[in-house]
């Protein structure tokens, strides 16, 4: 299945400098799939990017040149698509953020970009925004609202036949993720 990780609006991939964490699951990406290799990774991103709007940063800490929230773009390794979503903005000090409204945003995004560059895979999402990215929302709510936001982008046209929400069991035991809880929600809550 196809993966979505979550990444900065520079589309930062430097592990070396500590701008990407090797656990994070862009680290765990680069570090399982490519063998550290962050150029192959840059030169397949550098493909889709080439074809968005970027504006100069120039107090980034990384990569000098900034795009929109909800921005995506392919990365292809041992037949999977990974599809590099920016959802966060890193600040002058490599401290990322975002919001809730930026996650929502980017995930519209997502669903449109794969309804016209997908092959209709099945797909899995981090619970993105509870970790680096800082929201302080719950990893409960982040599950419904992930949910949700994929039932209201499958509403006219199917691009994926299912969508895996992942969820680090360590984030599940240390936040006190009731995932009968979440499965109950996403039976009956779903309109």
């Amino acid at each position: 299945n196809d993966v979505v990780i979550s990444t900065n609006t520079t589309f930062d991939t430097n592990m070396a400098n500590g701008l990407i964490a090797t656990d994070s699951l862009q680290g765990q990406v680069a570090t399982r799939f490519f063998q550290s290799n962050t150029d192959e990774i840059d030169k397949q991103l550098q493909a889709d990017l080439s074809k968005a709007t970027g504006t100069p940063r120039a107090d980034a800490p990384g990569k000098n040149v900034e795009y929109p929230i909800g921005t995506v773009a392919r990365v292809k390794g041992h037949g999977r698509t990974f599809y590099f979503l920016a959802m966060s903005r890193l600040n002058a000090q490599g401290t990322a953020s975002t919001s809730i409204r930026e996650v929502e945003d980017a995930l519209s995004s997502l669903w449109s970009f794969i309804l016209t560059h997908g092959e209709l895979k099945d797909l899995s999402v981090p619970l993105m925004g509870t970790g680096r990215g800082r929201t302080g929302y719950p990893r409960k709510k982040m599950s419904e609202r992930i949910a949700q936001s994929f039932a209201d982008g499958s509403k006219d046209q199917v691009f994926s036949n299912r969508l895996s929400i992942v969820i680090r069991p360590e984030d599940a035991e240390n936040f006190g993720v009731n995932l009968y809880q979440i499965r109950d929600y996403l039976v009956q809550g779903l309109h």
